[in-house]
């Protein structure tokens, strides 16, 4: 009978230790999995760091794109007030030089139709 008991007990102290090293392995796939989700949170928040210094980058490249682009429109605004002013003087000059060739007809017709 004592053998028995301790026959018993043994099988419970081996049921015991199979348990806990159930509940081991448990513990430790559920470990391993919290590391592999770790690593994917991980890959992904590098992921979003690359996504987000090309968009910083890109951002700098457009802004200098624009600011060349504004530089570009201001001097060509500058040469089109240029060339306005200088279409300006050109036909007031024209005005009056038609002027001076009117004057000038005028005159000689007052002398060719003058008495002689």
């Amino acid at each position: 009978e004592a053998a028995a008991t301790r026959l018993a007990d043994l099988e419970a102290s081996l049921r015991s230790a199979l348990a806990e090293v159930a509940a081991s392995r448990r513990e430790a796939a559920a470990a391993a999995a919290s590391k592999a989700e770790l690593a994917r949170v991980r890959a992904d928040a590098a992921e979003v760091q690359h996504r987000w210094e090309s968009a910083s980058a890109r951002a700098g490249e457009l802004e200098a794109q624009r600011d060349e682009l504004e530089a570009q429109l201001a001097e060509a605004r500058r040469s089109y007030s240029e060339a306005e002013a200088e279409a300006d003087r050109e036909a007031e000059a024209r005005g009056a030089a038609e002027r001076a060739v009117a004057a000038l007809r005028a005159d000689a017709e007052e002398r060719a139709a003058a008495p002689r």
